[in-house]
């Protein structure tokens, strides 16, 4: 599956809107130089979340006092060779996976 028929999917998946509602809203954009996730955390502070790579899959987790939530993100292409980024920028993590 080509990125762009993966995004359509993405975006036209259901139960990505649940989550967005129920755990934190995840966005995905197609650069030029790099597939980026933007994760809109409230009131997150840089030691609460982890973000971790297996070969087709992104996980953002948030480990607060009161509670842990978890977002996958699965790709289409094997990204575990990839460079990848985060950067917390008041409330939205930025994640970069370079092509």
């Amino acid at each position: 599956m080509d990125f762009d028929n993966w995004m359509k999917a993405y975006s036209q998946d259901p139960f990505t809107s649940y989550l967005d509602f129920t755990a934190f809203r995840v966005d995905v954009y197609n650069t030029e130089n790099a597939y980026i996730i933007e994760a809109l955390i409230d009131h997150c502070q840089s030691n609460e979340y982890m973000v971790t790579v297996k070969e087709y899959e992104l996980v953002i987790r948030l480990l607060t006092e009161k509670e842990q939530l978890e977002r996958k993100i699965y790709f289409p292409i094997p990204i575990h060779t990839k460079t990848i980024q985060s950067t917390m920028n008041r409330d939205i993590l930025e994640v970069k996976v370079f092509k």
